[in-house]
């Protein structure tokens, strides 16, 4: 594996020969995410899409956004990957990561995919401040390109279940709420063993980890722009501070004051 890693981004290269199901989890993160996938047999998840994926292909993953891969044979599986804060791209360019779209379907010669070569080649040979240094400049790179593409229209090859699309849009709309597994079948018209049934089928996790998961991301943000934790935790719809302070430590292996 080769990899860059610097406050508020990181790239890495990463081959699996034999990919084992079990190493690639399900989560969601405050970061952008963008995969550059070269081979394998996989399909990959975010919030309520299925993509099957292709050489080539360019995902766009948005901070918050619930996604994992799906290994779909013991085929050797290779993607490029970078993660980055959106407080350090630089606004001429921010207008590359509101595109509604998540996947861009590359050719080889792509000058994206050779930017993303590049990165491999500073691991290699430069120190590691200038690695950082470069790892920063070939992402603004990266976004200037991704800026004059067109995504694929409606995800492409993504198949996009409907009623797990309802689901996760009720959720992020009422994300403030203080939610439950009652409130959110109540707010959907549907049972709540209806509920449970389908987004569990489809993300393989829990309705309510998913709030959690949610919530906790977005109390993130708000404490990092300045909000204090106790005031957070009610701003994201939780009721309780002791309660939100444990999901917090869970989620993120960090205590809400050490995000302030």
């Amino acid at each position: 594996m080769l990899s860059i890693t610097e406050k508020n981004i990181s790239y890495s290269h990463n081959t699996d020969v034999m990919p084992d199901r079990r190493n690639f989890y399900k989560h969601s993160h405050n970061m952008y995410e963008l995969l550059l996938f070269l081979d394998g047999d996989a399909d990959f998840v975010v919030e309520s899409n299925t993509f099957k994926l292709q050489p080539f292909d360019l995902l766009l993953i948005k901070p918050a956004q619930y996604h994992f891969l799906k290994i779909n044979s013991e085929k050797r599986y290779d993607r490029f990957i970078i993660n980055f804060a959106e407080s350090i791209v630089p606004n001429q360019l921010l207008p590359a990561l509101q595109t509604s779209g998540g996947l861009f379907r590359l050719s080889k010669d792509s000058g994206l995919i050779a930017a993303f070569y590049k990165l491999d080649g500073f691991c290699k040979t430069f120190s590691d401040d200038d690695k950082r240094l470069m790892l920063k400049t070939t992402l603004s790179e990266i976004l200037m390109l991704l800026k004059y593409l067109n995504y694929v229209p409606n995800g492409g090859t993504a198949a996009i279940n409907p009623a797990a699309d309802r689901i996760i849009d009720y959720i992020n709309g009422n994300i403030t709420e203080p939610l439950d597994m009652a409130a959110i079948a109540r707010g959907l018209f549907i049972s709540e063993s209806c509920l449970s049934h389908v987004f569990t089928k489809f993300f393989h996790i829990g309705v309510m980890q998913y709030v959690r998961q949610k919530k906790i991301l977005y109390a993130q943000n708000l404490i990092k722009s300045g909000l204090n934790p106790t005031k957070a935790y009610l701003a994201c719809g939780f009721t309780n501070y002791a309660t939100f302070y444990r999901a917090y430590k869970n989620v993120l292996k960090l205590k809400p004051e050490d995000d302030k």
